[in-house]
């Protein structure tokens, strides 16, 4: 069994929230976190409720800190917790008990104060500073995710638009209602994956790609600049012969799929709706 262990936190891990959505704003930053991490190992982040904000940096270890925000007077536990393995270190913010793992996040937040839609007040937001190299894998449940990474790249949200940028993959980009947009001037190996249900997707690729490049929409529309016929809800092309699979898929939302030169620049200034077939 891995060991998990607390982190040690810059300030007090009890926060206030309100029993109500009124009340003055705070501001703390409430935990700072550093450690050499390898390339290849993986960071993973778990929030319940905020935002996430990871950037690349060049040498040094990776750091870690996150600000609490609240609104009121009342006491709510909120802690972080870690978990670390040979292969990756998580870092979880915890709204009362719960699992802090790789392959587990869960909170178990006290009846009354959810009762009381306490928890709801207090927000986490994690900025992290990554070396290159290092694989990044950022969850939360409410709060926009925007990771710019030197290797493979998982985020997942479910209310908050996903922005994404990276030379290396796979990717996976997951939310329920807000946009993604993925950006990878250059592509050199693994799948990509970008599903929403509410918004829409747009992919910025390397005109050179090449792959299995599909799309679907329910409600909305498809453009391309790739090769291809472009349907009423639907995009299949095959690039090359390669058999990575490049996927965008939405329900009520438009997907644009774009071309970036060498210097990743758009090819084209602007995409507009493409003919469907008939």
């Amino acid at each position: 069994m891995h060991p998990r262990t607390p982190l040690v936190l810059s300030c007090a891990a009890f926060i206030a929230a309100a029993c109500s959505s009124s009340g003055p704003r705070h501001e703390r930053e409430a935990l700072t976190w550093s450690a050499p991490l390898a390339a290849g190992t993986t960071l993973r982040l778990r929030n319940l409720n905020g935002p996430i904000t990871v950037f690349p940096i060049d040498s040094g270890p990776a750091v870690v800190t996150a600000v609490v925000r609240w609104r009121g007077s009342d006491a709510l536990p909120v802690h972080f917790d870690s978990a670390k393995t040979p292969e990756s270190t998580t870092l979880c913010a915890m709204w009362g008990r719960g699992e802090c793992s790789a392959s587990q996040y869960s909170n178990k937040i006290n009846p009354v104060s959810k009762l009381l839609r306490r928890s709801g007040n207090v927000e986490v937001r994690f900025v992290a500073k990554v070396p290159r190299g290092v694989k990044v894998d950022v969850q939360t449940v409410n709060g926009r995710i925007e990771a710019t990474a030197t290797a493979p790249v998982r985020a997942v949200t479910v209310n908050g638009e996903i922005m994404i940028a990276t030379a290396v993959g796979p990717v996976t980009a997951s939310t329920v209602n807000g946009s993604i947009d993925a950006r990878m001037t250059k592509l050199a190996e693994g799948d990509v994956t970008a599903k929403t249900v509410n918004g829409s997707v747009t992919l910025s690729l390397p005109a050179t790609l090449t792959g299995q490049l599909s799309g679907s929409v329910t409600n909305g529309r498809i453009s391309s600049e790739f090769p291809g016929t472009v349907g009423r809800r639907d995009f299949n092309t095959s690039l090359g012969t390669s058999v990575r699979r490049i996927r965008a898929e939405t329900v009520n939302g438009s997907i644009d799929l774009r071309q970036l030169n060498a210097q990743g620049v758009h090819v084209s200034p602007a995409v507009g709706p493409a003919p469907a077939r008939p």
